[in-house]
């Protein structure tokens, strides 16, 4: 799947669920639904509001999400594949697998104020934090996305 592939889908997940039953993410999770189609979508179940999700790669990379719950902002960069060596979700086979990956990423986020975020924002080293940083501009987006959205 490509870039522009995966905009689009992004683009139909913040209107809402692939599902053709339209259900609610949350029940796409929790149930035996087959409308769970990417980590995008899997994030979009968490219910926290997704203000930034930008992808950086192509066949193999990271998805790099700022959410916000109330006050408080979260950070989680998610690795994908194209296949299940290199992919976690690819990898499970079955339900409770997925559940267990979404509980294992959605426990990773990290959480902090605004003004936390934004210092962590920029004294990171993201050049070595990302797993498949292979294109620096998709980083360089997010940030700047990322700190737009912030409120401190």
């Amino acid at each position: 799947m490509g870039q522009e592939e995966r905009d689009q889908q992004l683009k139909a997940l913040q209107n809402g669920c692939f599902c053709p039953e339209q259900h609610k993410m949350y029940h796409c999770i929790l149930q035996e639904c087959d409308c769970l189609q990417d980590y995008g979508s899997m994030v979009h179940s968490w219910g926290y509001k997704v203000l930034v999700m930008e992808t950086i790669g192509d066949w193999q990379g990271d998805y790099l999400v700022l959410l916000q719950d109330g006050e408080r902002y979260g950070y989680v960069s998610i690795s994908y594949g194209s296949c299940s060596g290199c992919d976690d979700m690819e990898a499970c086979g079955s339900w409770d697998e997925v559940r267990e990956l979404s509980r294992g990423l959605k426990n990773a986020i990290y959480w902090r104020s605004g003004q936390e975020m934004l210092d962590w924002f920029n004294d990171r080293d993201w050049e070595t934090k990302i797993e498949h940083c292979l294109d620096g501009g998709g980083v360089k987006k997010f940030l700047e996305e990322a700190k737009k959205c912030v409120k401190i």
